[in-house]
């Protein structure tokens, strides 16, 4: 069945543009309305407000939802992909004529006005990926569980409910594939967060799918005893300096890096730089996240691998409809999306 993620890719517009059309938004404009209804009748699509119904064949159950941001600093609050998954959602909320209220929580003892209040019908939650299951033993997080709420783009580790992301296996292997298909039987995967549960999850598809394809994975991570809450991006070349110095120093050297974000990989190409090394010709690289805005200087041109950052955020309003209709049911659900590799020459 299509989705309208389908849609607006054939369309070549936003998943927030498609609602607009379809609920007859002022402010589309004729080309867009008609490339939009073009491209649905194409896959065969019916929009949930020509049906009367809400996603899932649900009846209307949210008025006004919160986006949440947790246990993050605000400089990672400005990452590219962060700010896309965060848009995604609330584009597609207000595409709903849902009132959309944004909330902050970068301490997690702290409980937001929103949820206290229990102001809303419903929560999207973007958390900070790092700390242990006891940190996570928190005020807000237990705030949280009084409402209908989807995790964006993570689960934290300890924490129940349902999360829609990327699929960490499906990145661990386009990256494996890439690299081993051009003679890459050396491999590294570097990061900066020890303990980030995503990257952890993309490090462990990488090393299994390269294993798969007669390569050797050696991992250059740093102590997770370094981490602290709230979380905050690696903005420093020294993040990934030493790392790239313990590779380099290897006695069966790496030809090929997987970096799990390209806040890591922009990092990486500083350090190579320092070090007169050429990312694509002293080592191949491959990266993940397709965040444009940041990486559209780097030369050569990174070789990513596209999450659908917005589309992420977008369908997690899909589930958190599911969810306020189902409060009691006792199963949680993860909705991956997958991903598409971005060629680059960087490997």
């Amino acid at each position: 069945m299509a989705t309208i993620q389908d849609v607006a890719r054939k369309a070549g517009v936003s998943v927030g543009s498609v609602s607009r059309v379809f609920r007859r938004h002022p402010t589309v404009k004729t080309e867009t309305d008609q490339a939009v209804r073009a491209a649905a009748a194409a896959l065969g699509y019916v929009h949930p407000t020509e049906r009367g119904r809400e996603p899932h064949g649900l009846p209307v159950t949210l008025r006004r939802v919160a986006v949440l941001t947790l246990g993050m600093a605000h400089s990672l609050s400005r990452l590219p992909v962060v700010a896309a998954l965060v848009e995604g959602a609330v584009e597609e909320a207000r595409s709903r004529d849902l009132d959309v209220l944004m909330a902050d929580a970068p301490d997690l003892s702290v409980v937001p006005t929103v949820l206290r209040a229990r102001a809303v019908d419903g929560v999207l939650v973007k958390a900070g990926l790092q700390g242990t299951a006891e940190q996570w033993k928190a005020p807000v997080v237990e705030a949280l569980r009084a409402l209908p709420h989807v995790w964006i783009e993570g689960r934290p580790e300890g924490c129940g409910g349902d999360m829609v992301g990327s699929d960490s296996q499906a990145v661990g292997r386009l990256a494996a594939e890439r690299l081993t298909a051009r003679g890459h039987r050396r491999l590294a995967f570097l990061s900066p967060k020890g303990d980030h549960q995503v990257f952890l999850e993309r490090q462990a598809s990488f090393t299994w799918h390269a294993g798969r394809r007669g390569a050797q994975v050696v991992p250059y991570v740093a102590d997770p005893a370094t981490s602290t809450l709230p979380v905050r991006p690696p903005d420093e070349v020294a993040a990934v300096a030493g790392l790239l110095d313990r590779l380099l120093r290897s006695k069966d050297r790496p030809t090929a890096v997987f970096v799990p974000a390209d806040s890591v990989a922009v990092l990486l190409y500083r350090a190579f730089a320092e070090r007169r090394l050429r990312p694509g010709k002293d080592l191949a690289v491959v990266s993940c996240n397709h965040e444009i805005l940041l990486c559209e200087g780097l030369h050569p041109a990174l070789t990513t691998i596209d999450i659908h950052a917005r589309e992420i955020g977008a369908r997690a309003l899909d589930q958190l409809y599911w969810r306020a209709a189902h409060p009691d049911h006792p199963l949680q659900t993860t909705v991956t999306i997958e991903p598409r590799l971005v060629e680059g020459a960087s490997a």
